[in-house]
């Protein structure tokens, strides 16, 4: 399924420069899963034939119209040229009228500073205002800010005023300038958890050991390397943390002393010494006022019993425990399924997109939280 399917969109698209980037952006949000309606600006079909918007809606139950009629009820998009023609002002002021007088909030603006002064509504009203980015001497906006916002609008704000931190990834700990200890965690499980959080409605920070993955969108990200470096991320933060959910494998053992040169290959073995990491999230549920403390437990056998055991051991509000080590789930796989344990009862989430399972957990943690750790 797409993320914005049974959705409808209204799209409305001013004159001026920017709107070659609508064909993207309505092409983007049908491929998505919405139906969307396009509204276009009286200066618009000369960057952009009417008749060929109408081609790309063909089949669907859409609507080409130089009138801004708002659909109250639908998700809106405004798409304001920071060159607006002079012809599009009247325009673009009776959709911002409409849109104030209605009292929507489910509207993304997309506009320049410039463009967005001219109109004071768009600072009041809807999610934010998505700042022009070079491309080619044409102005763009980033389209998959654009189809997280409206996910995020879509959904119901279950975490709405909260401060939510999520630690994902591997930990790698140093031997020499070219070796390490690490683990196979390919970070996809927490930051698809970080951005459902964001999606409701929490304002999130991802501390985040070393992936190849980008930043979740409206997600404030922190890049860190070893086991230590991501304790003082989070020591340095958790204290402004309702919700903490620790999905990060982080590494157990570090090399007891990291030399400067590399060490050279020699005939005879190379001997290590380990010595044991920090608990990161023993620490944070120990303290003297902590968060609702989410573990993760990853295991190839004896599932229910090490989460159970790390549940009570940790003195934790909930555990999500996974298998990994398997073909479909668990590490470098874009598929999982959770055990979820917390005092007195549990929970299975069955196997699905990581991205879908993170907002069914984060469906369970806010009703958890919400309900006290004990209720």
């Amino acid at each position: 399924m797409g993320r914005l399917s049974n959705q409808k969109v209204n799209y409305f698209v001013s004159g001026g420069p920017a709107a070659y980037q609508c064909v993207e952006i309505i092409a983007t949000l049908q491929a998505e899963g919405a139906e969307v309606d396009v509204q276009m600006a009286p200066g618009a079909e000369q960057w952009i034939p009417r008749a060929f918007i109408k081609q790309l809606l063909l089949g669907a139950a859409s609507l080409v119209s130089t009138q801004p009629m708002l659909m109250v009820g639908a998700l809106t998009v405004v798409q304001i040229d920071h060159e607006l023609p002079e012809v599009d002002i009247a325009w673009v002021s009776a959709i911002a009228s409409n849109i104030e007088s209605a009292g929507v909030q489910q509207v993304i603006w997309l506009a320049g500073t410039a463009a967005a002064s001219r109109f004071p509504v768009v600072e009041r009203t809807g999610e934010w205002v998505v700042s022009d980015q070079s491309y080619s001497g044409l102005p763009r906006v980033d389209i998959d800010s654009v189809v997280a916002g409206l996910e995020k609008l879509s959904q119901p704000p279950l975490l709405a005023g909260k401060r939510v931190m999520v630690t994902a990834g591997p930990t790698l700990e140093d031997i020499d300038p070219v070796r390490f200890i690490g683990n196979r965690s390919s970070g996809k499980m927490g930051f698809a958890v970080a951005a459902a959080a964001w999606r409701a409605g929490a304002e999130v920070e991802l501390i985040a050991g070393p992936v190849a993955l980008p930043a979740p969108f409206g997600v404030n990200t922190t890049r860190v390397r070893s086991a230590r470096d991501m304790l003082a991320a989070v020591e340095s933060m958790v204290d402004q943390t309702d919700i903490y959910i620790s999905v990060a494998a982080v590494a157990d053992y570090r090399p007891d002393m990291q030399v400067d040169q590399k060490i050279k290959k020699a005939g005879a073995g190379l001997d290590l010494h380990l010595v044991p990491n920090p608990d990161l999230l023993r620490i944070v549920a120990a303290a003297a006022n902590p968060p609702f403390c989410v573990g993760f437990a990853a295991e190839t056998q004896q599932i229910e019993r090490y989460a159970q055991g790390k549940l009570v051991d940790k003195g934790l509000q909930m555990i999500a425990a996974n298998q990994v080590g398997r073909d479909n789930g668990g590490f470098e796989s874009d598929n999982n399924s959770l055990h979820l344990f917390w005092p007195g009862a549990d929970q299975r989430l069955p196997s699905t997109s990581k991205r879908e399972l993170a907002y069914q957990l984060i469906e369970v943690i806010a009703r958890r939280y919400s309900m006290g750790s004990t209720g």
